[in-house]
């Protein structure tokens, strides 16, 4: 197969809603991402995604997620997955 045209294609393969809230899978072994902007710029977030043991997020174990995801992605769905983080919302608190 050929590389993945949208974040949520991305997201499907790489099964990151098996661990972080997306696309309302309720998943809570990884951190919120939603508002991510927040914390983490662009740079950021590819390093994290790319080498998730550099920063281990508050409260959260190093080993969780895989390294190997610069080996599973193509460039293109790095960058996808990224606008698509990028793009999320913060968590309305107000709910």
């Amino acid at each position: 197969a050929g590389p993945a045209k949208t974040a949520e294609a991305v997201i499907e393969k790489l099964g990151c809603a098996g661990c972080h809230d997306l696309q309302d899978s309720g998943a809570d072994a990884g951190p919120q991402l939603a508002g991510i902007t927040a914390r983490m710029d662009r740079a950021a977030l590819r390093r994290a995604i790319l080498d998730p043991n550099a920063e281990i997020a508050e409260g959260f174990e190093a080993d969780l997620m895989p390294k190997d995801y610069g080996e599973q992605m193509r460039v293109s769905e790095l960058e996808l997955l990224v606008d698509y983080l990028v793009a999320l919302a913060k968590p309305d608190s107000s709910q």
